[in-house]
């Protein structure tokens, strides 16, 4: 039988690890008013594309071992005086914390304006730059090759 893992716990302290579960990150210890937390961090596909780019096998095989080795993001929560207190990579969290926050808003957006109204000037930017991408190879490939 699995036992969440806020049994025990103190309530304000469980409402906000259940919290960070929802968004990656594992409890690794924890007691009624202290927790610890681990995740790995988020993979950066902009700098694999650039060591592929600039660095073929060697560059991109390095920074897949580094992140391996050195993405572990930890935080640490307790509860003192009825008030919590984070202390680690509390970065990450106001990061995802911000992200959630923009998808409600965005989902509410959708809900009053409609899908295309509120993504449409996104979905038009998106093809503009790849009309531009396309037309950079083929400048190339016509002209330079």
């Amino acid at each position: 039988m699995d036992v969440p893992a806020s049994v025990g716990m103190n309530t304000a302290l469980a409402a906000k690890v259940d919290v960070l579960a929802s968004v990656g990150w594992r409890v690794q210890s924890q007691t009624v008013t202290t927790v610890s937390l681990e995740m790995r961090g988020p993979f950066n596909w902009w700098i694999l594309l650039f060591c592929l780019v600039f660095f073929p096998i060697v560059g991109s095989a390095i920074y897949i071992l580094w992140w391996l080795i050195f993405a572990q993001h930890h935080l640490f929560v307790r509860v003192e005086n009825e008030q919590m207190i984070s202390s680690g990579d509390t970065w990450l969290v106001d990061r995802q914390m911000g992200n959630l926050e923009r998808a409600r808003q965005f989902q509410l957006e959708i809900k009053q304006r409609g899908f295309f109204r509120a993504a449409g000037p996104s979905i038009l930017g998106l093809v503009v730059a790849v009309a531009i991408w396309f037309a950079i190879i083929w400048v190339f490939i016509r002209y330079i090759v």
